[in-house]
């Protein structure tokens, strides 16, 4: 089992990320361009006040997972109830984008590098298929920005590695993204329009630097004391 301690601490900073964007009226999220955020966004905002806590509890814990996928701390079991009561909300939500003119990889690829470049420097760009790799110093911190084109539901899916990764071989590596973060989503965009590219990029943009200035919130993996 990871370090309790270390967990319990970071559940903490993300259940207060997840009641700051709550508090704001869910402001950020209503802006990302994904099917799947704008339901849970809808679905969240009809509860009673007592099931809305809940499901924000249950949103936390899976903000954790991000940083703890294998072992991350299980939440009360009418946590997971109001869980499995949202996963099993009838929606078609999953329906492609209504949009005239979606955005197509070439032209996301063009403006997103565009946009990395204003606040990376040096950047530096790879790609493995389809699997995009950002690097450089932003605020004179090391990134690297993992953005992968070659989904089969969405436009693209992206994330910023992160030091509670673990470094084995084999090991599944969870990057960070805002809406992982809150426990909504995992950073798939499928609703970007080409008529709105700039300025859904813009946002891409800009909730990376925000996740990039969260990381220096957590706590050092060694500060914790290892559970038996």
């Amino acid at each position: 089992m990871q370090d309790l301690s270390l967990q319990q601490q970071v559940l903490n900073l993300v259940r207060a990320e997840f009641q700051r964007e709550r508090a704001s009226g869910f402001a950020t999220l209503r802006r990302i361009p994904s099917a799947g955020v704008r339901h849970f966004v809808d679905y969240f905002s009809a509860l009673r006040c007592e099931d809305a806590d809940l499901l924000a509890e249950a949103a936390a814990h899976w903000g954790l997972v991000t940083f703890f996928p294998y072992d991350a701390l299980q939440p009360p079991d009418e946590v997971k109830r109001a869980f499995e009561l949202y996963v099993r909300a009838p929606t078609d939500w999953r329906r492609q984008t209504e949009a005239s003119r979606p955005a197509k990889s070439t032209e996301t690829r063009r403006v997103v590098k565009l946009a990395f470049a204003q606040v990376i420097s040096p950047l530096h760009t790879s790609d493995r298929g389809g699997l995009w790799q950002y690097s450089g110093l932003l605020k004179a911190r090391d990134i690297t920005i993992n953005v992968d084109y070659h989904q089969k539901y969405a436009q693209f899916e992206y994330g910023i590695t992160h030091p509670l990764q673990s470094q084995e071989v084999g090991k599944l590596r969870v990057d960070l993204n805002y809406e992982g973060l809150l426990g909504v989503g995992r950073g798939a965009w499928d609703m970007v329009e080409l008529s709105h590219l700039d300025q859904s990029i813009a946002l891409l943009r800009d909730l990376i630097i925000y996740c990039h200035d969260f990381l220096q919130l957590l706590p050092a993996p060694h500060e914790g004391i290892k559970s038996t």
